[in-house]
């Protein structure tokens, strides 16, 4: 028995580029999805990088949440909490710099007032010396508060070691209004 494989082989031939046509698009269309399915999870860390490149950038953004409560919902509570934290941290400092530089203005203008009037005409000795305890006292309490900055300084470093204790509030003001100025002695 015997036949003429030809036409077989031939229809071999068409099924075989067929087949490679399928396989051709079939892969087109496997990288089509991938790249779809891949953006539409990428994309919320996408915009996640841009908030949190705005926010370092010291721009106010919003961290995207979309609601789903999946990783990346998760991952953008997270950001959203540390740069809350950050951002309250940033304001306290800026208080506190404030602060700081309104309790050193205040001594330093003492000080440049009390040389100015020193200076104004001439005194007896016991009069220069009296302005130089006044000088002497308002520089202790400058000295006073850098050391506090310092120390603040330190603790914020995680290098304090002074343990923290309680303060009578009411002596430190009953201290502090001693030392203000004649007539300025009424404190609330």
């Amino acid at each position: 028995v015997s036949e003429d494989l030809a036409p077989i082989e031939a229809k071999l031939v068409r099924l075989g580029g067929l087949v490679a046509l399928l396989a051709l698009i079939a892969s087109g269309m496997v990288a089509v999805f991938a790249v779809v399915i891949s953006r539409r999870v990428v994309q919320p860390l996408r915009h996640l990088g841009a908030a949190a490149a705005e926010i370092r950038a010291g721009r106010s953004a919003q961290i995207p949440l979309r609601g789903t409560g999946d990783e990346a919902d998760e991952l953008a509570g997270h950001l959203e909490n540390a740069f809350g934290r950050l951002e309250a941290a940033l304001q306290r400092q800026a208080r506190f710099t404030s602060d700081a530089s309104h309790e050193l203005r205040n001594p330093i203008t003492a000080i440049r007032s009390s040389a100015e009037v020193a200076l104004h005409r001439e005194r007896t000795p016991e009069e220069y010396r009296s302005f130089l305890q006044e000088i002497r006292e308002t520089a202790e309490r400058m000295g006073s508060v850098v050391e506090a900055l310092l120390m603040l300084a330190r603790v914020d470093a995680g290098r304090g070691g002074t343990p923290f204790h309680s303060v009578d509030l009411t002596a430190i003001a009953r201290d502090a209004a001693e030392d203000a100025p004649e007539g300025a002695r009424r404190v609330r």
